[in-house]
């Protein structure tokens, strides 16, 4: 089961990105990637607080707009838990920061939950293994995966 805190989006920011909007946004993404025996922990939190965590595991003193911390080594969507774990295996977590959410949602054109479904994704992503920054190979790669999951998701209606 994810475990999925919404604390720093306000009261109308959670009606349309509500937890439920996020579950099925990680269980497409986890589906897509054949990783369904995997659940995922994610925060929502302050521009300040992601500030703070991109600069202690970054070395980036600035908000970013989403971290991916994996539980797991992986490579392109290839994990393997270890052989006593028993699913649901926890993949990882993803911290997104609301204030940037919202910038490039506005910068975008398109709503704030649409923006952290994107990031929602990427992250996900990046938890199994994909990595845009190691060659320009395998950040095609990655985004090819992400506009799948996202395909999927506008397919579904859940975008």
């Amino acid at each position: 089961m994810h475990q999925v805190n919404l604390a720093a989006l306000s009261p109308n920011e959670r009606r349309k990105t509500s937890q439920r909007f996020v579950a099925k946004i990680l269980d497409v993404a986890l589906e897509a990637l054949a990783l369904r025996a995997f659940c995922v922990e994610l925060d929502v939190v302050t521009d300040r607080q992601i500030r703070t965590l991109n600069s202690k595991h970054r070395s980036k003193d600035k908000p970013t707009d989403v971290l991916s911390f994996p539980n797991y080594e992986a490579k392109n969507g290839k994990i393997k838990p270890e052989k006593w774990e028993q699913p649901p295996f926890m993949l990882g977590n993803i911290v997104i920061a609301n204030g940037v959410a919202r910038r490039q949602a506005k910068e975008f054109a398109h709503p704030l939950h649409a923006e952290v479904a994107r990031l929602i994704v990427h992250s996900v992503c990046h938890l199994a293994g994909y990595d845009h920054d190691r060659s320009p190979r395998d950040e095609t790669r990655m985004f090819a995966v992400e506009d799948l999951i996202l395909d999927r998701l506008r397919k579904q209606k859940v975008l």
